[in-house]
C-alpha cells in the first residue's frame, strides 16, 4: 500500500528556521518538504509550478511579507493551503490573514507538537490558528462589542453604515449578520443583508 504524502514548500528568509521546520515535518509520517525558499519573490514563480498541499511562509521577510506573498498566490492558485508563522502576535496582521483566507497562524516560539497538530489539521482541511492568536482575535472583538454595546439604540443611520464597514473588515463572514443585529436599536426597521 502507497502511503499518500502531503507535499510542503517552506519560505523563510532564515536558514535555521528552514532547517527545524524540515526536521519536524520529517518526523510526521505522510508529509514531505517538496521545496524550500529564502526569498518570496522566487517562490511566487515555483509554487503554482510544483502545486504544493502546504505552504508555510514566514510573516515577515525582508523582500515581501507572507501575507503578501500569500494574497498573490491566492489568486494563482486559490485552493493551496497556507499556514503563516510569526514571531510576534499582532491582531492587525493575524486578521488580515483571516480576511484573506489564510488557513493557519501560529507562532515561532511554540513547540514542535504545535506545528504537528497544526499540519495534521490542514492535511484534514481544517483551519488552525494557535491558542495565542485565537485569545487575542477574541479579546479584541470582545472589545468591539462591549464599547458598541454602549451605543445600543443610539446610533444614527452614518454610525450604522460606519458600524457594517468595521464588522465586514474583522468578523468571518458567519459571525457578521449577528453581529450588526445584536447592535440594532429595537425601533430599527432596516435589516441588513
Amino acid at each position: 500500500m502507497i502511503l499518500e504524502r502531503t507535499s510542503i514548500i517552506l519560505v523563510d528568509d532564515h536558514q535555521m528556521i528552514m532547517d527545524g521546520l524540515e526536521r519536524i515535518i520529517q518526523e510526521l509520517p505522510g508529509f514531505e518538504v517538496l521545496a524550500s525558499y529564502h526569498n518570496p519573490i522566487e517562490a511566487l514563480e515555483k509554487v503554482p509550478l510544483l502545486k504544493p498541499d502546504i505552504l508555510i511562509a514566514d510573516l515577515e521577510m525582508p523582500q515581501m511579507n507572507g501575507l503578501e506573498m500569500v494574497g498573490l498566490l491566492k489568486r494563482s492558485t486559490p485552493q493551496l493551503t497556507t499556514l503563516l508563522l510569526t514571531m510576534h502576535l499582532d491582531y492587525t496582521m493575524a486578521q488580515k490573514a483571516m480576511k484573506m483566507g489564510v488557513n493557519g497562524y501560529i507562532l515561532k516560539n511554540l513547540d514542535k507538537s504545535e506545528l504537528q497538530v497544526a499540519l495534521l489539521q490542514l492535511k484534514k482541511g481544517k483551519n488552525y490558528f494557535s491558542a495565542e492568536v485565537t485569545e487575542v482575535l477574541s479579546t479584541k472583538s470582545n472589545a468591539l462589542e462591549r464599547s458598541m454595546s454602549s451605543k445600543r439604540g443610539l446610533l444614527t443611520k452614518k454610525e450604522m453604515e460606519v458600524l457594517r464597514l468595521i464588522q465586514s473588515l474583522i468578523l468571518p463572514n458567519k459571525l457578521q449578520r449577528s453581529f450588526v443585529l445584536r447592535f440594532l436599536p429595537l425601533n430599527h426597521t432596516e435589516v441588513p443583508s
